[in-house]
């Protein structure tokens, strides 16, 4: 599970970036949407509880997830896997 959360933290981060970049305006919210895959097998993971700032959302059946009315700017995020993966 460590290196999927890796790739979950990359994405992330990435996000973030390209969040912070969108012109800074104050108040301004983005949407932010990606996949959980587990790394060791390419298959997408289901039921990843994915925060950003105020945003939460659940990975799908498909490992995707959308985050909306996320603040621009810099957010704390988290990751949380389900139980027993």
């Amino acid at each position: 599970m460590r290196t999927t959360l890796s790739a979950v933290v990359v994405l992330c981060t990435v996000c973030l970036i390209l969040a912070g970049c969108s012109g800074g305006n104050a108040g301004a919210t983005v949407e932010i949407t990606g996949r959980v895959m587990d790394s060791a097998t390419g298959k997408p993971v289901a039921g990843v509880l994915v925060e950003l700032g105020t945003a939460r959302a659940m990975s799908g059946s498909d490992g995707n997830f959308t985050l909306t009315g996320v603040p621009t700017g810099e957010q704390r995020f988290a990751v949380i896997p389900p139980e027993g993966y």
